[in-house]
């Protein structure tokens, strides 16, 4: 018998009956944490009482669990059929999805469903920022003019600083083309001047310690961050003035080690069988690293010393500029 159960027939049947996470797992007698982790795709080996209590309170038979929801009826416009996206995305990237859906609550599908509208806000009023501030500029170097022929008008004759009206009209452009990281505009090193980063970053200000650090630009729009730092510490307690912890949280942000299979294990393993794992883990993404340089040097043997050079560089540098 499959004892996995489906994320989406959960919530689907859940919700079908009206129900919140947390009234199904007092129905369940369960935990809520338990039904929202199930809902988050870790649903697995469902011990036999509760998958009765399901079948019971969701009153469905455990196989429908078991498979994603049947489709559903066009006529209802809340209930529309899923499709699966395949996308790749780098190991801190779905670290930080699983600590969004750890610090939230919510499933990974919740976030994503969110998203596309999430960045058409954040992309508006980023363009909208740099829109006023092009007309600031314009309106600067105008009235900088105007005191100057006021105040000295034996200097006539002098037009504003044309290169900085040039480089305003091309930021316009830009702002109408809708180009968020100005990869055409007059930007020279778009790794530092990122204006997207930037509007991130200035959006970030107020957030609680620990909510978003950092936003780094990097390159083509990408940008590196780290998130939901307190909830990962909180989540594993880690105690980050000890260097275990400071070295497991990097792992975390790096992505070097899954967040969720980490919490799956943290909880299946004893403290000491935890740390073994962790370092077996850390071991393994090393000598992954290592062959990727064997690849990328093509057999040009440069000493076993010098690559781990190589490696301790990479695994030192921020998250993303190794890749």
């Amino acid at each position: 018998m499959n004892t996995s159960i489906n994320p989406d027939s959960l919530k689907y049947h859940r919700e079908k009956k009206n129900l919140t996470q947390l009234q199904l797992a007092e129905i369940c007698k369960c935990s809520p944490k338990t039904i929202s982790r199930w809902e988050q795709g870790e649903g697995s080996n469902i011990r036999n009482r509760l998958r009765e209590a399901l079948e019971k309170s969701l009153d469905v038979a455990w196989e429908s669990l078991t498979r994603p929801p049947a489709s559903r009826s066009d006529t209802d416009p809340e209930l529309q059929p899923s499709v699966q996206v395949n996308t790749r995305m780098r190991p801190d990237i779905r670290n930080a999805l699983q600590a969004v859906c750890m610090r939230y609550n919510v499933s990974p599908r919740t976030v994503l469903e969110y998203a596309p509208l999430l960045f058409l806000i954040t992309a508006e009023r980023s363009l909208s920022a740099r829109r006023t501030a092009a007309d600031q500029c314009e309106n600067a170097l105008y009235g900088a003019y105007d005191e100057m022929m006021e105040r000295a008008q034996h200097l006539g004759g002098y037009s504003p600083n044309m290169a900085a009206l040039e480089a305003i009209e091309e930021e316009r452009d830009s702002i109408n083309k809708r180009d968020l990281f100005m990869d055409d505009g007059p930007v020279l090193d778009h790794d530092q001047f990122n204006p997207f980063v930037n509007h991130l970053n200035q959006e970030a200000e107020d957030l609680p310690e620990g909510a978003v650090g950092e936003i780094a630009p990097r390159y083509f729009g990408v940008a590196d961050y780290e998130i939901a730092t307190d909830t990962i510490a909180t989540e594993f307690s880690l105690d980050l003035s000890k260097e275990q912890d400071q070295r497991f949280q990097t792992a975390m942000l790096l992505g070097s080690v899954e967040l969720n299979k980490a919490r799956n294990k943290r909880k299946e393993l004893s403290e000491s069988k935890f740390l073994e794992w962790f370092d077996e883990t850390m071991e393994a993404s090393k000598t992954s690293l290592d062959r990727s340089i064997d690849d990328i040097l093509e057999g040009v043997d440069i000493g076993q010393l010098k690559k781990n050079e190589v490696i301790d560089f990479i695994s030192a540098m921020p998250k993303g500029e190794g890749e």
